[in-house]
């Protein structure tokens, strides 16, 4: 009898041994990072209004802009700070994962100081291009009208800083994607084909930077396939957490005793 069950258990491996399985994360972790990953991806699709050309425009252009376009302004500060709360918790998942699967590699580390520096960039640009609207009712209600011609347009001009540093933000981008897949093909977290597209979409960044910062537009297009990519990395990995989730979810076992045909092809 002893040997019998000895033989069956060594031919059904536990569910702990499996390489392809999240460890860190338990039924409710992986909801919450895919409810995560998904109000991340979709609030980046949700963009400011576009207005005059910063530098050059005057107070008045900006303060007609306001008025025409402030209730778009607060919608997408609505989103930007869903946006900034979800990439949070999105990112933070990440670098469970990787210190669970891998604990003695930094990338975990690199995942997380990435993290950091695009969730910070974002809230500085949510700040920029929401201030004109936001801050005067702030103000003890004042109207961006009462505003000086040149606090309107140093407050309207701040955006093209976080313009710019929205351009140099492709560096973190590609840093979290990178590091995340490179762990992700060391301990098995994702499929080895989106390991493989996303290190392309890596490359494609890393080109763009350089031309952004050398002015060659001939490689700006890499940059743009770059941030297209970002994007369908973080769904690609949002759908692979819904795909965890459902295999997660125990199956209901049979009258006679046997493991669902379900629970085995599982394992």
């Amino acid at each position: 009898m002893n040997e019998h069950h000895a033989i069956e258990l060594s031919t059904e491996p536990a569910v702990e041994d499996d390489p392809t399985r999240l460890h860190a994360l338990g039924p409710g972790a992986l909801a919450t990072a895919g409810l995560a990953g998904l109000a991340y991806w979709v609030t980046g699709f949700v963009t400011f209004p576009d207005g005059p050309t910063m530098a050059t425009a005057s107070a008045q252009q900006v303060r007609d802009h306001v008025a025409k376009s402030g209730g778009a302004i607060q919608v997408a500060a609505i989103a930007g700070m869903v946006g900034l709360a979800a990439a949070l918790i999105f990112f933070a998942a990440l670098v469970r994962q990787v210190r669970d699967r891998l604990p003695g590699s930094l990338l975990a580390e690199v995942v997380l100081g990435a993290g950091v520096l695009i969730v910070a960039y974002q809230w500085l640009m949510v700040t920029a291009e929401a201030l004109p609207r936001l801050l005067p009712n702030l103000l003890d209600s004042v109207s961006l009208g009462a505003v000086n011609d040149r606090t309107v347009q140093g407050w309207y001009d701040l955006a093209g800083f976080t313009h710019f540093m929205g351009d140099l933000a492709m560096v973190p981008m590609i840093m979290v994607v990178g590091a995340f897949s490179l762990a992700a093909k060391r301990g098995r977290l994702l499929p080895r084909w989106l390991v493989w597209v996303s290190l392309g979409f890596v490359a494609s960044g890393a080109i763009g930077m350089v031309g952004c910062i050398g002015d060659g537009r001939a490689r700006y297009p890499c940059w743009l396939g770059a941030l297209f990519g970002y994007f369908v990395w973080i769904l690609a990995v949002t759908v692979k957490y819904g795909v965890r989730l459902r295999r997660s979810r125990p199956v209901p076992a049979r009258l006679d005793g046997a493991r669902p045909y379900a629970t085995q092809r599982s394992r």
